[in-house]
């Protein structure tokens, strides 16, 4: 195998040729692949509203179909991977299949978009569920490819790097989304199929499996760090969840605050680039491993900003009801900005100590990077799940913004509550 340029990262001399993968390699599929999986996991919902005026409700159903087919799949990666290497297949052959399959999925829309409009939503509902069988494939393979043959030191820059490649990307693509967004929704998501099916060139510098855990030398973790995962694995879900119930509604929260539709993706775009800022921050300074206080901490911001970004909305008619004439929709942006930034530190820090702590402790990478991936998808489920259940719910109101507000709040926060016990518990057994 040739040896892999300098692709921003550095370690471009680790070779295949010796079991690793060279880091820039790997980085550079996740930024292309994080672009795609940001854009249907997240941005999915603006596109199908523009381009089928989809409701709250069915955006929130789109969420759910996503997280109910992504928990089975990723949870075992490993086992699946397993089965398909005893078949004859390379780990890197699988990845391969996978991204030629999401590049397919990614034209569904617009080539069925062309037959008929009811073939196009169906099409949306079908990239979805599709994007999640892939997804809980690709990313597990790609989390052991980042850790495979390194731990300690070496481990902790290489996940570092891996999460702000990740997070930028989907900042990027959320600003590119804005300006296509109301003439080109579908032809952007075949652009990222496209993209999808490209990445396939970096395979050539990829190992043909991952190294095992068990072969390299690694350091061993403090007895706090069992302690730590354990809190942060129930935190994972609970971010995804509140994620799940928030992205679906975003895009009627901006139009409720008169945000202009070209504008909503990047005005979204403010909690991805503070989970951005967060990453880069928890990469540079590493000392909050092995401490309690970012659990409080990433709890906290999270919570507070997932009840900002829903309040936002309210903001208008309180400030009116006070007798206050103009500024209230303003006043709101405002509160949506504040909670979404909020948000996204929290939902950072949860990532980052989760993938941090389950690789360190984990004994195989591609199990370690599936039960991640699979308890993000339980947030994934559960977030949407909550979503439509205050979206029915608030249709039996006759003031349903509002309760819809407090129904989504009420049950969030306690799921919230209910992790947190779940935590201590399961702390108090170890």
């Amino acid at each position: 195998m040739p040896e892999l340029p300098v692709i921003g990262w550095g370690v471009s001399r680790e070779l295949t040729t010796n079991g690793f993968t060279p880091l820039g390699a790997v980085l550079g599929l996740v930024f292309v692949s994080s672009a795609g999986t940001g854009l249907i996991t997240t941005g999915v919902f603006f596109l199908a509203t523009s381009a089928f005026d989809f409701s709250k409700v069915q955006n929130f159903g789109l969420a759910l179909v996503y997280g109910c087919v992504y928990i089975p799949i990723a949870t075992n990666a490993g086992r699946i991977i397993r089965f398909l290497n005893r078949k004859g297949m390379s780990t890197r052959a699988i990845l391969g299949s996978v991204l030629l399959l999401l590049m397919v999925a990614c034209s569904m829309p617009l080539l069925m978009t062309g037959i008929s409009r009811s073939a196009g939503i169906a099409s949306i509902w079908m990239l979805t569920a599709a994007y999640g069988v892939l997804c809980g494939i690709h990313w597990p393979v790609v989390q052991a490819y980042i850790c495979s043959g390194r731990s300690g030191a070496q481990l902790r820059r290489a996940i570092g790097r891996f999460n702000i490649t990740w997070s930028s990307a989907t900042v990027l693509v959320f600003w590119l989304m804005g300006p296509l967004l109301r003439q080109y929704p579908l032809e952007l998501i075949m652009l990222i199929g496209l993209l999808h099916g490209s990445n396939t060139i970096l395979l050539r510098w990829f190992a043909p499996d991952p190294t095992p855990k068990a072969e390299i030398e690694h350091e061993p973790h403090p007895p706090i760090y069992g302690s730590l995962l354990i809190v942060f694995r129930i935190l994972l879900p609970t971010s995804f969840l509140v994620l799940g119930a928030v992205s679906p509604m975003l895009p009627e929260v901006m139009s409720r605050l008169s945000v202009a539709q070209v504008f909503q993706p990047m005005l979204a775009s403010i909690w991805l680039m503070s989970r951005l800022g967060a990453f880069i921050t928890l990469q540079r300074w590493q000392g909050w491993h092995g401490r309690w206080w970012p659990v409080l901490l990433a709890g906290s911001t999270l919570v507070a900003g997932f009840g900002l970004v829903v309040i936002s909305p309210l903001v208008p008619a309180w400030i009116n009801s006070l007798g206050m004439t103009g500024g209230g929709e303003g006043a709101g942006v405002v509160v949506l900005v504040a909670g979404l930034i909020s948000f996204g530190v929290g939902a950072a820090s949860i990532y980052a100590g989760a993938l941090y702590y389950v690789m360190e402790v984990g004994q195989e990478h591609v199990d370690s990077g599936g039960s991640h991936e699979g308890f993000i998808g339980l947030g994934y489920a559960l977030g949407p799940a909550m979503g439509l259940i205050a979206s029915l719910g608030s249709l039996q109101s006759s003031a349903s913004h509002s309760s819809f507000e407090a129904l989504i709040l009420g049950l969030v926060l306690m799921a919230v509550v209910v992790a947190a016990v779940v935590a201590m518990i399961l702390i108090r057994r170890q």
